[in-house]
């Protein structure tokens, strides 16, 4: 399936706001509500990780249009 230059922009940008939900959802929420320190190391690395997996997706379809 072709993607249209707009298109591809606007799944670019869905994939990068992916990456922020995980960013904030992963990392910087535990740090609030979560007191055991196991938890908010584990939380945060998924978090970071999915973040990163997500915004890298996003550049790459950006970077085919």
């Amino acid at each position: 399936m072709r993607l249209t230059v707009h298109q591809r922009r606007i799944l670019s940008e869905f994939v990068a706001n992916v990456g922020v939900t995980w960013f904030a959802g992963g990392v910087v929420a535990p740090i609030f509500s979560t007191r055991d320190l196991q938890n908010i190391i584990t939380t945060g690395i998924w978090g970071l990780s999915l973040s990163l997996v997500s915004v890298s997706f996003a550049l790459l379809i950006n970077k085919s249009s």
